[in-house]
């Protein structure tokens, strides 16, 4: 089974239950799912796992329980290029999806304390 990813969206792509007109650079997580090989668990995982950051491959513009909107870019790129960003062994997992870097969070509030 070949899994085509498309490049403007608008394409459309195997696993989608629509067709879309307008290039769509943003995906909710079952959008995702279907044109990627990934569950929607898959990539639930892949959040709290930290292998999709905050803020560089998916975006909650309506706070910290609002639902995640990925970037297709970011996605595209993450597949691309084959492996996962090494983590940190300062980094900690949340269970929102997001990972916090211990050496910048100390060194943040090192500048804030002056």
């Amino acid at each position: 089974m070949q899994i085509r990813i498309p490049g403007p969206i608008s394409e459309g792509c195997d696993g989608c239950k629509e067709r879309r007109t307008a290039e769509r650079r943003y995906l909710y997580i079952e959008q995702l799912a279907a044109c990627t090989p990934w569950s929607p668990d898959a990539i639930r995982t892949m959040m709290a796992r930290g292998a999709f950051k905050l803020g560089v491959h998916y975006f909650k513009p309506h706070g910290p329980n609002g639902r995640p909107i990925f970037s297709w870019d970011a996605i595209v790129r993450y597949i691309e290029s084959g492996t996962a960003e090494p983590r940190s062994e300062d980094a900690i997992p949340l269970a929102d999806g997001t990972v916090i870097d211990l050496h910048e969070a100390t060194t943040k509030i090192q500048r804030l304390r002056g």
